[in-house]
């Protein structure tokens, strides 16, 4: 019988198997820096989303020119500003940037996700060129609890020759809130010797309480002259006017829990002579 030859050179084959481990190494190594990359910049994403929401639902409602869906810039430049185009070999398109308010319950709230496009270094040797990578399946939320104001306006007669600038600064004060009377509350308590609320705390407040205000006078001719602020503070809460009529002001949040609790504010305007 004969037998069969076998080679005992094996070097060629070890050298073989060597290149093709290496070629897998390098391959999960390269693939692994991707995936770090790719992981470091989906948190910095979904940081710069949670700053963009923050800052987007505290700009809200407040405009210098009027133009309610302002904040929406001021919350793309605070997104911009977190996560700079290129970073990481991500670019940013205004196409992958989602903003968007919802009132929830009456609670202004902005909602905000991002994506972005991102390069890969060593991915591009399997034919993986870019990855998209979002901030969170979710958006990015925030919110701010509404707010009641009772303005309390002075017309004792303190305010001889200053009546007219209280009632400017006064209504300048309510068009602040054009864009968010939906969802805040202002009434308006003004005083003197008496106490009188001649408009009940409400939504959809600011032509209604501006022509109020513009209804503020001082009676001296009745006699009306006196500074009784304690009284129109205590006002605030009541919920019968000082004739007994019914009225509306702050809302009675004893039995609320402090996660529903709407921010209750006096706004006071009165001459300081001191």
């Amino acid at each position: 019988m004969k037998k069969k030859w076998m080679p005992n050179n094996q070097k060629g084959a070890i050298a073989v198997i060597f290149v093709i481990f290496l070629v897998v190494l390098i391959g999960f190594t390269a693939l692994g820096i991707d995936a770090g990359r790719l992981y470091l910049a989906r948190e910095k994403l979904k940081e710069a989303a949670d700053a963009a929401a923050m800052a987007g639902v505290q700009a809200y409602g407040f405009s210098a020119s009027g133009n309610c869906i302002e904040w929406r810039s001021l919350t793309e430049d605070v997104l911009k500003e977190n996560f700079p185009d290129g970073y990481l070999g991500c670019q940013l398109y205004d196409g992958d940037i989602d903003i968007n308010y919802l009132s929830s319950s009456g609670t202004p709230r902005v909602n905000v996700n991002l994506c972005v496009t991102c390069d890969t270094f060593f991915a591009g040797i399997f034919g993986i060129d870019t990855v998209s990578v979002c901030a969170s399946e979710d958006y990015s939320v925030a919110e701010r609890v509404p707010v009641e104001i009772m303005l309390v306006l002075d017309r004792s007669g303190g305010m001889a020759g200053a009546i007219g600038d209280l009632r400017s600064a006064a209504k300048s004060f309510a068009d602040h809130f054009k864009c968010t009377e939906d969802v805040d509350r202002m009434g308006l308590i003004t005083y003197a010797t008496g106490v009188k609320v001649p408009f009940d705390l409400q939504n959809n407040f600011v032509e209604g309480i501006k022509e109020q205000i513009d209804g503020v006078v001082i009676r001296d001719s009745v006699g009306d002259m006196d500074t009784n602020m304690e009284d129109a503070l205590d006002q605030a809460d009541d919920d019968k006017k000082r004739n007994g009529d019914d009225t509306t002001t702050f809302t009675d949040q004893s039995g609320l829990p402090q996660n529903e609790r709407v921010k209750t504010v006096p706004g006071f305007f009165y001459r300081w002579t001191g």
